[in-house]
């Protein structure tokens, strides 16, 4: 993600010790226009439109919690999704 802008909603979720142990990282996630949030599950959250996860549990729970349609993918697919304009 290093030198590009995130051209679709990005939504990284991680624990407070996983950001604190890569602040680099969350400088390149957020200076390319994404979001980190910490210690809370995407699951739970505002989460109203089409998701792109890499996460076995949102893919299961976010359809029937959020009513929304989930894609579940690897990371490098989701970030590549984050970073190509809408079609």
């Amino acid at each position: 993600m290093k030198g590009k802008t995130v051209q679709r909603e990005l939504w990284v979720c991680t624990s407070r010790h996983a950001k604190e142990r890569a602040k680099e990282s969350v400088r390149i996630i957020e200076k390319a226009g994404g979001h980190v949030l910490c210690d809370t599950c995407a699951v739970v959250t505002w989460i109203n439109e089409p998701v792109m996860t890499n996460s076995a549990k949102s893919a299961y729970y976010t359809p029937t919690m959020n009513k929304v349609n989930v894609t579940l993918a690897p990371l490098k697919e989701c970030i590549q999704t984050a970073l190509t304009s809408h079609s």
